[in-house]
């Protein structure tokens, strides 16, 4: 049995130690108690098998962006999304540099950023259950939230289906 050099604690710690616990976990509880946002995950699954790729503890109004090189114009691309109290996704804006399909054509809608790039938005459009996505090696897809970069492309030298939802 392996002992401590160490010496007890006098009685009197004990009851301040005791004492600073209990305080510790009453102030824990209140804070959970009087939270009323809902924890929710971000889900990415692989394909229609609905692997598990990535998790990751969100709330509403929390954002991410999902970033790709275009397959045509080889120029980068990223959209915003934000999750909403029902738990869905809405998406916030598309950012480019150059038009290729599946892009917005240039319009008054767009603004100008001072990085050149254009930007629509998207706030108008109704919010989402769940995004579907074909990823692929080529265009070097990824999921920015928080402090993390999610590659979703890396792990497969073919094109997947890639789903993000929210769950409670």
């Amino acid at each position: 049995m392996r002992r401590s050099s160490a010496a007890a604690p006098s009685a009197g710690c004990r009851i301040v130690h005791g004492a600073f616990a209990l305080l510790v976990l009453s102030v824990g509880l209140s804070a959970c108690a009087g939270s009323d946002v809902s924890r929710l995950q971000l889900e990415v699954l692989l394909g229609r098998d609905t692997a598990y790729y990535y998790s990751t503890d969100v709330v509403p109004g929390d954002t991410f962006e999902l970033h790709y090189i275009h397959s045509v114009s080889q120029s980068p691309v990223f959209g915003g999304f934000q999750i909403t109290p029902e738990a869905h996704i809405q998406p916030l804006y598309t950012v480019y540099r150059a038009h290729g399909p599946g892009l917005p054509w240039p319009s008054d809608e767009h603004t100008r950023r001072d990085d050149g790039a254009l930007q629509i938005s998207h706030e108008a459009e109704p919010p989402r259950e769940e995004l579907r996505l074909w990823v692929s090696p080529l265009t070097a897809d990824r999921l920015r939230i928080h402090d993390d970069v999610v590659e979703l492309s890396a792990s497969s030298d073919q094109p997947r289906l890639v789903v993000i939802r929210v769950r409670d």
